[in-house]
């Protein structure tokens, strides 16, 4: 009698964990799924993956595919992929990343640029292997111009569509550490709902803010939902290592003075950028 109840009992609590990541069963899924005729047809459609970009400046989030913005998002991490991205530091004057890297091997320069500008940045290592470029070098105390990102290949618990999310800049340090400690851990970064938000920063002075990454880890996914998503992480792992639409070509955001004060430019050891 005793056993009776407690199976109950967890029955209850596993259809309310359910109902409240929002994840329908798997045995119910297969009248959703493609036949393999249906997939062949489908084929020649190449898989794009949307970004949910974050910004620096505001600590929300925007879906690129539809500009909605939200404060959190809660996800499965299905992968990771270091990148690079060195912006034009003129600004407006000319294209938005002058040399970039969407696997943090070898460098691209940007064809936009003009025959001086490319040997400019060829002398200095741009456009070949990552490793012996001096733009990803501290230079007397000067940063690195060359920007390291890390690219998460993301599924949203909530409505099940597949993201890019990039980590880059005072973000970086914080996501690396979180993954570091599934790997120590030996688990899947899919087998847990991770739940980011923004964390509010400011400088030394208290005159600058911006924004970081403030991932935390929640409850253990299902076995079934683990297999789905591991399913799900084949279907696009190509996709998502194979092309360069996961570079983010917008320009890195700049912190901003707290409540409209004067600017005061952050100390180094405070600033993000």
């Amino acid at each position: 009698m005793l056993e009776t109840r407690k199976n109950g009992r967890k029955q209850k609590e596993m259809k309310a964990e359910q109902e409240e990541l929002a994840i329908v069963p798997v045995e119910s899924m297969e009248i959703y799924a493609l036949s393999q005729e249906e997939a062949d047809e489908m084929n020649d459609i190449p898989i794009t993956l949307p970004r949910m970009k974050f910004d620096g400046r505001k600590g929300k989030f925007t879906f690129t595919a539809d500009d909605t913005t939200v404060s959190a998002i809660r996800v499965a991490i299905l992968g990771h992929k270091y990148n690079h991205v060195m912006f034009n530091e003129y600004g407006s004057d000319g294209p938005s990343w002058v040399c970039r890297s969407s696997d943090a091997v070898n460098g691209q320069i940007n064809p936009e640029l003009t025959d001086a500008e490319v040997r400019n940045l060829m002398d200095g290592g741009a456009g070949k292997e990552c490793v012996s470029c001096q733009f990803l070098q501290w230079h007397k105390g000067e940063k690195p111009k060359c920007s390291k990102g890390l690219n998460l290949l993301c599924v949203d618990l909530d409505t099940h569509i597949p993201y890019v999310l990039t980590a880059a800049r005072s973000s970086l340090k914080g996501i690396e550490s979180y993954l570091s400690a599934f790997r120590l851990n030996k688990t899947k970064t899919y087998a847990a709902a991770t739940s980011i938000e923004s964390e509010r920063k400011t400088d030394s002075k208290g005159k600058m803010e911006w924004y970081v990454l403030k991932p935390r880890r929640e409850e253990m996914l299902t076995p079934e939902m683990v297999v789905e998503l591991s399913q799900y992480k084949m279907i696009l792992g190509k996709t998502f290592n194979d092309t360069n639409q996961v570079i983010a070509e917008e320009a890195p955001e700049e912190a901003k003075p707290v409540s409209d004060s004067p600017y005061i430019p952050p100390q180094e050891e405070d600033s993000p950028f």
